[in-house]
């Protein structure tokens, strides 16, 4: 599990970068990766995909409401109360 820096307001080519930090950081480590597993927010572009399909081979998408955005959503709730 990689888990990158975080912004306020995260744009496509932000989250692009992302991309290649988590790619570099899989190829210093000699790791293989396999998929990337996402929810369906519309940050992350056809680019961001396409990346990860030429590095892992597979994005796999989170179904609507799963308890990741679920958890997600409570996690943000809280965070502003």
């Amino acid at each position: 599990m990689f888990v990158s820096p975080s912004t306020y307001h995260p744009t496509g080519e932000w989250m692009q970068q992302q991309a290649r930090n988590v790619t570099m950081w899989v190829e210093d480590e000699g790791l293989e990766m396999r998929f990337l597993i996402r929810d369906r927010d519309a940050k992350y572009t056809d680019a961001f995909d396409e990346h990860f399909r030429q590095v892992a081979g597979e994005v796999v998408k989170t179904p609507f409401q799963s308890h990741s955005e679920f958890v997600r959503g409570v996690v943000d709730w809280q965070c502003q109360a």
